[in-house]
């Protein structure tokens, strides 16, 4: 993937059609992994890209109205706009407002191709529990079978709690702990069982198991996507 700088916007020299250049030899590396189902870490990528320009537009926009005539730098590090009463370069905001204009739309478009490629592979996973799910499920084991003969990748998943000034996100973190070849465990309740044994620190866990309908890419897309369904259904249960 052809990376884009956090500062982007203003690296290098401040020119509408380089940064044009700039920003389409992104957005065409971003679409040539989405072609191929790789969706992460592409698509978070340009999630956040997306929402910094939005950022900035909008900071640009409020201190245009509370202080016309002075603004006078940005810093994308800490999004932020510096200004002072002194006369701003009238010229180089007009550029930077340009660039904003016509990258922010661009960014949305392949965003959406990106997110209709996200939607079409989820609803090729299925997701089941593995027994009787515990009243505690913030803590258990993802099983997630490959197209691979008789291949089963385990994971440990432990969900977290952050919050923020305005609101308290969850979030899903899984650890690799093996992954089954052999034909002993032909179910994933006989899978189970051998974990309980294996790890006596986990004595009840939640178990879910995915499978797909058809072959995906599995670092990249299918176990990303895995885990924010299954997030989303522990969020239902909760």
């Amino acid at each position: 993937m052809n990376n884009l700088s956090k500062d982007w916007l203003t690296e290098s020299h401040i020119d509408f059609e380089y940064k044009q250049f700039v920003l389409l030899a992104y957005l065409d590396s971003i679409r040539n992994q989405f072609q191929k189902q790789l969706l992460y870490p592409s698509l978070s990528d340009l999630i956040e890209h997306y929402n910094n320009l939005n950022k900035i537009r909008k900071e640009i926009e409020s201190l245009y109205l509370k202080f016309p005539s002075e603004i006078n730098a940005l810093d994308l590090k800490e999004f932020k706009i510096s200004y002072q009463k002194m006369i701003s370069n009238d010229a180089v905001m007009l550029e930077l407002e340009q660039i904003i204009d016509f990258s922010i739309p661009q960014m949305k478009q392949a965003l959406e191709e990106g997110k209709n490629i996200y939607i079409d592979l989820e609803s090729t996973l299925i997701l089941e529990p593995v027994g009787i799910i515990p009243l505690w499920s913030e803590d258990g084991y993802l099983l997630i079978d490959t197209f691979k003969p008789k291949e089963t990748k385990v994971y440990e998943y432990s969900v977290s709690l952050y919050t923020s000034s305005n609101d308290t996100f969850r979030s899903l973190s899984t650890k690799y702990v093996t992954t089954i070849t052999n034909s002993s465990f032909s179910t994933a309740e006989k899978l189970k069982h051998e974990l309980l044994k294996q790890n006596k620190n986990l004595p009840n866990p939640a178990t879910y198991f995915f499978r797909s309908s058809k072959p995906i890419p599995f670092e990249e897309s299918y176990l990303p996507i895995a885990k924010r369904m299954l997030l989303k259904e522990l969020s239902k249960e909760g």
